[in-house]
C-alpha cells in the first residue's frame, strides 16, 4: 500500500536536490523578502516600512514567494536526504 509520504519522497528524489529550479524555489522567498525589506528603506524611510497605499500588495507578494519556498522545502525535509536507488 503506497502512502502519500511515499509518493512525496519519490517526487523529491526523482527531481534531484541539485536541480536549478528547486534551488531557485528555495531561495526565492527569503530573497524577495530581503529585497523588499530593504526597498522599504528607500520608499518609506525604514526597513519593512511601505507607503500605506502599496503595503498590502507588497506584503502579499512577499507571502506568495515565501509560500513557494516553504512548499519546496517541506517535501524535501519529509523525504530526508537522497539515497542511492537500486532500480536504475
Amino acid at each position: 500500500m503506497t502512502t502519500l509520504l511515499d509518493l512525496f519522497s519519490i517526487v523529491a528524489i526523482s527531481a534531484g536536490i541539485d536541480t536549478k529550479w528547486l534551488r531557485l524555489a528555495l531561495v526565492a522567498g527569503p530573497a524577495v523578502s530581503l529585497i523588499t525589506g530593504l526597498a522599504g528603506e528607500v520608499m518609506a524611510g525604514s526597513v519593512f516600512a511601505y507607503p500605506p497605499s502599496r503595503a498590502k500588495p507588497i506584503i502579499l507578494s512577499i507571502e506568495a514567494f515565501m509560500l513557494l519556498s516553504i512548499a519546496a522545502a517541506l517535501p524535501m525535509l519529509v523525504a530526508g536526504p537522497p539515497t542511492e536507488r537500486t532500480d536504475q
